[in-house]
């Protein structure tokens, strides 16, 4: 092995045991073994890859390329490969930074290369990516792989290397759903670097995209019955981006269905409500995108100050989350708040303009990464801003803030050698200085957020936690967001939720109605009132409170599902029956309709038809301990035994401590063919 050789794989060695200890500190966050939001879609899907659905659902609109990934993994490492699939992404992502050290050194020099692959072995914002149940690791990836393809075809072109590059392109666009814009520039960089065969280059390139691409087009014709390039839903996240409730980043349709489990519906209820309509999915997406194009003509003023903020934010310091908050795992783990403290995105982005301007003198041959910045940061600020959206750029970021370090390196050189240097080398040093000092302060400029764990990011790890039945712990996240931000709604709820959890329904109540009279539009206030009260045995009025939420949003599944027990509890069993059946039509993926439906089947004494619901909810859920628990209530009832063993021994499984799962366990393991009293489901 070259000397070289070993420098790149000591990079990649220290980048995999950065990455390793930091899943080592964060594997009690409630959402290692609890995705939610797009984690939990990705997951969903990826068991069904792994069971053999490999075209989806109609309804799965995110980047696929992820959610076969990750069916890959199950495949392998079972339906809950939370170690496994994070452990695989480490190996990726210090694969990336062997690939970027190796670009490096092709496009500048070895110095470069070395000094680009170790900024992204221990940058924390690719170290935090690299730990989620998320798509990012694989496009840093994929990114890294594709500039070190271009790199090696600056210097030794064949129509099979270049064919690779599309082939990587079209990966990145089937996980990252803007990626197809850099195709143009990827192409003109190669016909302008090209020789003789330059067009045939760029034929071998563009096919390999298309064949790459070509069978997720064809799954869409035959799924959705529409072609389309990746997913329909680029009008969702264009009006998100360009509207009037528009702040640079996400922002909900509607509140309480912000999370990937069910906006999609969501979207498309509100489409078809203003056009009096069914609508295909591209229908959908086209008519948010018209909307949002319709505010821009009309407001154009106020659309060019959003942009303009848009693209301060795809460089600042803030990072910008998406359910799982960069800030938030900060706290929990020493080695990413101590790398934050050196190497945030504030330090990385001002390095990365002032090598910019160091090497521009070879801009003819490096002028496919500046486009490879621009064209990304340009797309993501016309859409909306997510720190993991930048995550595309971060090899390239990497390699010009290398280039620093070895400017440095070979001034201090020339310095202890005295050797004289050009004026005009001091000149694009003093610019190099000036542009640095430039951007270090707009980087850092406050234009969204402060660089600090947001209220929602606790509500959202205790959803996770409460997911899997953790209840205490989620209500102490819960009151952390409620006693740091007393006025925040969202907080105020969700330890409301947690209070229900354990059966604290009085204290529940008084949050509910605190957050109903702050705000009579709130769903999700009324529909917890409405838990509470069933808690309480309050039915009619519990029922009351569920209606109330339906004139708010007709579509609301909790205020569905709540009217459906409340008939289950008042006795309409067929009421209620109908009710769940027409709401596991619309939300297959709503757990607790599966949980409350094969309750009120048990109830009826349909045993066959209340343990489908329940198997149906474990299938989507591995790790639901009440599905699993009532799941052996049925098979005990039904007189399978080991079957009712098996299932409280899985919810012991999940919850060790749980005791009613305990006891249920023992009293099936020790009694016969009767005389035991059958345990009680859980509600």
């Amino acid at each position: 092995m070259s000397r070289w050789s070993a420098c790149v794989v000591l990079v990649a060695l220290i980048a995999l045991g950065a990455r390793l200890a930091y899943l080592g500190e964060i594997r009690s966050i409630g959402f290692w073994d609890s995705p939610i939001s797009d984690a939990a879609v990705y997951v969903e899907r990826g068991r069904g890859i792994a069971r053999g659905e490999l075209a989806g659902p109609a309804d799965f609109v995110h980047a696929p390329l992820y959610a076969y990934f990750v069916g890959a993994v199950m495949r392998v490492a079972g339906p809950e490969p939370w170690w496994a699939l994070r452990v695989l992404q480490a190996g990726l992502g210090a694969a990336a930074c062997g690939l970027t050290a190796a670009a490096g050194r092709r496009f500048f020099c070895g110095r470069v290369g070395l000094a680009a692959g170790m900024f992204l072995a221990v940058c924390p914002a690719a170290i935090f990516s690299d730990g989620l149940i998320q798509k990012t690791s694989l496009e840093v990836f994929l990114a890294a792989l594709c500039i070190w393809l271009l790199a090696r075809a600056g210097e030794r072109r064949t129509l099979v290397s270049v064919g690779a590059i599309g082939i990587v392109l079209g990966l990145l666009s089937l996980t990252r759903q803007l990626a197809p814009v850099l195709l143009p520039v990827v192409l003109v960089w190669i016909r302008t670097r090209g020789g003789a065969r330059r067009g045939a280059e760029c034929a071998a390139c563009l096919l390999g995209f298309v064949l790459t691409v070509a069978p997720w087009v064809i799954r869409n014709r035959v799924v959705l019955g529409e072609f389309a390039l990746g997913t329909p839903n680029v009008g969702q996240n264009f009006w998100m981006g360009n509207s009037a409730r528009a702040n640079g980043t996400y922002v909900e349709l509607r509140r309480g269905v912000g999370n990937g489990e069910d906006e999609q519906r969501a979207w498309t209820r509100e489409a078809e409500r203003d056009e009096g309509r069914r609508m295909t999915p591209r229908e959908v997406s086209d008519h948010y995108l018209q909307s949002g194009w319709s505010w821009v003509q009309a407001n154009p003023v106020a659309w060019a100050r959003l942009l303009a903020k848009k693209w301060i934010m795809v460089w600042n310091a803030y990072e910008a989350y998406d359910t799982e908050d960069y800030y938030l795992y900060a706290e929990r783990s020493a080695l990413l708040r101590w790398l934050d403290r050196v190497l945030h995105f504030g330090v990385l982005c001002p390095l990365a303009a002032a090598g910019m301007v160091l090497s521009w003198r070879r801009w003819r041959i490096l002028w496919v990464l500046y486009g490879w910045l621009l064209v990304n940061a340009a797309a993501t600020a016309v859409f909306v801003v997510f720190a993991r959206y930048r995550a595309v750029s971060l090899p390239v970021i990497c390699l010009f803030a290398g280039e620093i370090v070895a400017v440095v390196g070979e001034t201090l050189c020339r310095a202890r050698a005295r050797e004289r240097r050009t004026s005009s080398g001091n000149w694009t040093k003093a610019g190099a200085g000036i542009v640095w000092v430039v951007a270090l302060i707009g980087a850092n400029v406050r234009v969204f957020g402060e660089r600090r764990t947001a209220p929602r990011s606790y509500v959202n790890v205790a959803t996770a936690l409460g997911a899997v039945g953790r209840h205490e712990d989620a209500l102490t996240e819960a009151q952390r967001a409620l006693n740091g931000w007393p006025d925040d709604l969202d907080a105020d709820v969700a330890v409301g939720d947690e209070l229900v959890e354990l059966g604290r329904f009085k204290e529940a109540l008084m949050h509910y109605r605190r957050v109903a009279a702050m705000d009579g539009q709130f769903v999700r206030a009324e529909t917890g009132i409405g838990n509470a009260l069933i808690g309480l045995g309050r039915i009619s009025e519990a029922a009351g409170s569920y209606e109330a939420a339906l004139r708010i949003y007709s579509s609301d599944r909790t205020a569905r599902r709540g009217v459906a027990t409340a008939a289950a509890r008042q006795g309409r069993f067929e009421d209620a029956i109908g009710q769940f059946a027409a709401l596991v039509t619309d939300e297959p993926s709503y757990l607790e309709a599966w949980l409350n439906y094969g309750n009120t089947l048990l109830t009826m004494g349909r045993t066959e038809e209340a343990a489908r619901c329940f198997e149906r909810a474990t299938a989507i859920r591995p790790r639901y301990g009440d599905a699993w628990f009532n799941l052996g209530v049925t098979e005990y009832s039904r007189g399978n035994r080991t079957r009712a063993a098996e299932c409280f021994g899985r919810v012991l499984e999940i919850s060790p401590g749980r005791l009613d799962a305990s006891e249920a366990l023992g009293a099936t393991l020790n009694s016969s063919t009767g005389g035991t009293r059958v345990p009680d489901v859980q509600r």
